[in-house]
């Protein structure tokens, strides 16, 4: 009887186990997102690709450069074996879909790479189980419109794809001479270059006036892509290799397009650049210069050599043409799609791009969605921290990203020489005072001998021990409400102990139900916990017919951090009534609007700011001169 009742267990058990298990499968499945294909079709003369999947995606798109591809990071996600990566693709302007699994990453990262052939406007979106990229009709640069008439060029002429071999030439150098307002660029081979092909384009899509030229069967793997000028009316200089050779893309820095002229050179390819008219004719062949200013070009270069670039990737400053760099932003320029991403995965994407080591405070969470273009990585990074109320510390190539105050201010009475808060303020005539002192129960006057042995520590910063004495202060005379709020400003303040904060500012609050002192601490101290009983408590903080300025900016961030913006404003506005704007109230008025996607009002905040004639700290000044060419940019 006991033999089958033990298999009858062990079966129980087998069974229990095994289902377990397969629920746990299941579970694990049903909770992983699976690319199992992707499918393209044409789509309205551009291109779209659509990853089918099993389940609804959590992911972030973003754009790279060298080599130009778009990022799409597929949180908790795998690819199914049926998935065959990589896809050659080559239908413009898609030129293959690489992937990979980052297992190391929590959470588990599936990523595609989309390499282009050609720069291209792109949307994405999440419809049902999948996810469309769409790119629209090819807008790369040897098909855009010529700039207006005054600066118009012909169409290039087409050159024959020229496949890459061991023996394709190869530019190795670029030198760049600077005089008199004049650039001189000379793009250095074995010997003249005699086919090109140059283009002028008018400003768009965010891209200011530029010129390029194509060079046919070269390849320049040992130039750096992007190299900064910043005279002649030229910013800077990117480089990209083609399939057909290389080209060469000079960015003006200007309201118009440099005047420029290109020719064969012994040593390879001159282009001479000035701040006038374009040329009218960007294809006509020009004489070979002298030999006398190519070698000049050559020597002065010899003083002035290449710096490879920072991995921080700065991006030139591009004159007037570029509020970012005017701003202070001159970091790489990216575009992202977030889409319900968490800030974590946010935040390593950032030290991906950026080139910094980023390191997240705890306190650190949410998710973000967020969809910008062609912006500097370094202004994103401050959209997304004032957008999330956070804060970043800098040093040593590491940022550390940390939750920041939320405008909560601490009310505090610092103890000096000269204040005694416990000790009755001494009358005029001594002889009703020395009655009164006498008349006192002993039980208080020693919580008055205690109390200044507890302000002595306090003094020395020893608050500890302080609060321990004002507690056997407080047994004795328990109907102390300033005591009561005395230790509750300094569990709040030095030593960070919300919860005592709360419990003796509800004791302050016992003894004097309309203290709105005390009921200020109550309510810091449950919204430093999260607890929502805290708006109870700010609302009677408030009450008073003028509320302190500490009451209604702590309200306002309080009402900020739990989503309610309209309360926050609200809260906000009573104070400008009360006390007049403050620059710590104008700056959470545009937050504000920020978040409730007002930009109008947000950027009308920030102009407002920036015209008020406040000292602004010069990283808040750069933020809020970022966030208005931002709207200029849209």
């Amino acid at each position: 009887m006991n033999i089958l009742r033990v298999k009858t267990l062990i079966s129980m058990i087998l069974t229990l186990f095994m289902a377990a298990a397969f629920c746990s499968r299941c579970w694990a499945e049903e909770s992983s997102y699976q690319a199992s294909t992707i499918v393209f079709a044409k789509d309205g003369g551009g291109l779209a690709l659509t990853i089918k999947g099993n389940m609804s995606p959590t992911f972030t798109t973003y754009q790279l450069f060298d080599p130009l591809r778009v990022i799409i990071d597929i949180a908790n996600a795998s690819f199914a074996e049926s998935l065959h990566l990589p896809i050659e693709v080559n239908q413009a302007p898609v030129a293959k879909i690489s992937g990979s699994v980052l297992a190391e990453k929590q959470p588990v990262i599936a990523k595609l790479e989309v390499l282009l052939s050609s720069d291209s406007q792109y949307t994405v979106k999440r419809n049902g189980n999948d996810i469309t990229l769409v790119f629209s009709a090819d807008k790369t640069e040897k098909n855009e419109a010529p700039p207006a008439p005054a600066t118009a060029a012909p169409e290039p002429k087409m050159v024959p794809e020229l496949k890459n071999s061991p023996g394709r030439p190869e530019i190795y150098d670029l030198k760049i001479g600077k005089e008199a307002g004049q650039v001189t660029v000379l793009l250095v081979a074995d010997g003249p270059i005699q086919e090109f092909t140059k283009v002028a384009l008018a400003k768009g899509d965010g891209r200011p006036d530029r010129m390029y030229i194509d060079i046919p069967g070269v390849k320049a793997p040992a130039l750096d892509r992007k190299m900064k000028v910043g005279a002649g009316g030229v910013s800077q200089i990117r480089i990209s290799d083609r399939a057909e050779g290389a080209r060469f893309v000079f960015d003006s820095s200007m309201d118009k397009l440099f005047a420029f002229s290109v020719a064969p050179a012994p040593e390879g390819l001159l282009v001479s650049i000035g701040d006038g008219d374009t040329e009218a004719a960007p294809q006509e062949t020009v004489k070979a210069p002298e030999s006398d200013l190519v070698s000049k070009i050559l020597a002065s270069s010899k003083e002035e050599p290449r710096k490879k670039p920072s991995s921080s990737k700065p991006s030139p400053k591009a004159g007037n043409g570029d509020e970012f760099a005017e701003a202070g932003y001159n970091r790489e320029k990216i575009s992202v799609d977030f889409y319900k991403t968490n800030l974590h995965n946010v935040f390593r994407l950032m030290g991906e791009v950026g080139g910094y080591n980023i390191v997240i405070d705890e306190s650190v969470s949410g998710v973000l969605t967020l969809s910008l273009r062609e912006v500097p990585w370094d202004f994103l990074l401050d959209v997304i921290l004032n957008l999330k109320s956070l804060q970043k510390v800098e040093r040593y190539n590491t940022i550390v990203i940390s939750a920041k105050d939320k405008g909560f201010v601490w009310p505090e009475k610092p103890i000096n020489e000269k204040e005694d808060f416990l000790v009755e303020t001494p009358s005029q005539e001594m002889g009703v005072e020395i009655s009164k002192q006498l008349n006192q129960p002993p039980a208080v006057l020693e919580a008055k001998r205690i109390i200044q042995q507890g302000n002595s520590l306090a003094k020395e910063g020893k608050f500890k021990e302080a609060l321990g004495l004002y507690q056997s202060a407080l047994d004795k005379w328990p109907d102390n409400a300033d005591l009561a709020k005395r230790m509750a400003g300094m569990c709040l303040v030095d030593l960070g102990y919300n919860q005592a904060a709360v419990d003796y500012a509800k004791k302050a609050l016992a003894i004097n139900g309309h203290d709105p002192e005390a009921a200020l601490q109550a309510a810091v101290g449950l919204a430093n916990m999260r607890q929502p009983e805290a708006r109870l408590y700010f609302e009677k903080a408030i009450s008073t017919s003028k509320p302190s300025r500490s009451a209604l900016l702590s309200y306002a961030g309080f009402q900020e951090e739990n989503e309610n913006y309209t309360g926050a404003i609200a809260t906000l506005t009573k104070f400008t009534e009360l006390y007049s704007a403050s620059l710590e109230t104008m700056i959470a008025r545009a937050r504000i609007f920020d978040k409730q996607g007002n930009s109008d009002l947000a950027v009308k905040e920030y102009k407002s700011i920036m015209y008020s004639g406040y000292d602004l700290a010069p990283d808040l000044a750069q933020y809020i001169k970022g966030r208005i060419a931002l709207a200029n940019k849209q």
